[in-house]
C-alpha cells in the first residue's frame, strides 16, 4: 500500500469515526472510492464555463487547467446541522454538537481532484457526465454526497455542454 493510499486510508477511517459520532441531522456524507490519481485538494471557486451542480444541488464537478474537481456546494456545506431537533438539550451537549458539526464540516470543506492528463474523455449520457481514465475507469463515479451520486445528477442539456467544454480541456492538458 502506498503512503497515500494509507494517508486516504487514514482520513477516511477519522472522517467515518467523526460522523458516526456526530447526530444524525449534522452528518453530511462524502463517500468515494479513490484512485492512487486522486487526491484531496482545498475548495476550488467554481467559474462560469468551466463548472456545473448536480440538480440536488448537493455537489458542484469542476474543472481548470490541470484537473477535474468535485466537492460539496456552499448550499449544502452550510446546510449541515440545520435540522435541530425540537428536544431541549443541556449547554454541554450544544457545545460537543458544535465541535463535532465543525469538524465535520472542516473535513467535508474539501475538494476531490484527479488530474486532467489521466482522463481519456468525457461524455453525456442522459443526466450523467461520465469521466472516463485512459484505463478505461470511470472517474468519481462512485462519489456519493448525502445519498446522491452526483455524477448521475446533472441537468441533460447542461451535462453535454460540460461534457464537450472539459473534452477540450483534456486536449490541451496532454
Amino acid at each position: 500500500m502506498s503512503n497515500r493510499s494509507r494517508i486516504l486510508t487514514a482520513v477516511s477511517t477519522i472522517a467515518v469515526a467523526m460522523l458516526l459520532s456526530t447526530p444524525a441531522h449534522a452528518q453530511g456524507h462524502i463517500e468515494v472510492n479513490a484512485s492512487d490519481s486522486t487526491k484531496l485538494v482545498s475548495r476550488t471557486i467554481p467559474r462560469l464555463g468551466q463548472s456545473i451542480t448536480t440538480r440536488s444541488a448537493a455537489a458542484t464537478l469542476l474543472f481548470n487547467d490541470t484537473a477535474v474537481v468535485i466537492q460539496m456546494t456552499d448550499e449544502a456545506l452550510q446546510n449541515l446541522g440545520r435540522t435541530e431537533p425540537a428536544e431541549e438539550k443541556s449547554s454541554v451537549a450544544r457545545l460537543v454538537g458544535a465541535i463535532v458539526l465543525a469538524s465535520v464540516k472542516t473535513m467535508l470543506d474539501r475538494g476531490i481532484s484527479y488530474p486532467l492528463s489521466g482522463l481519456d474523455h468525457a461524455k453525456a449520457d442522459g443526466n450523467k457526465v461520465l469521466l472516463v481514465a485512459r484505463d478505461g475507469k470511470l472517474i468519481f463515479d462512485s462519489v456519493d454526497v448525502n445519498n446522491v451520486k452526483p455524477m448521475h445528477d446533472f441537468d441533460e442539456s447542461e451535462a453535454k455542454d460540460f461534457a464537450k467544454r472539459i473534452n477540450v480541456a483534456i486536449k490541451r492538458a496532454r
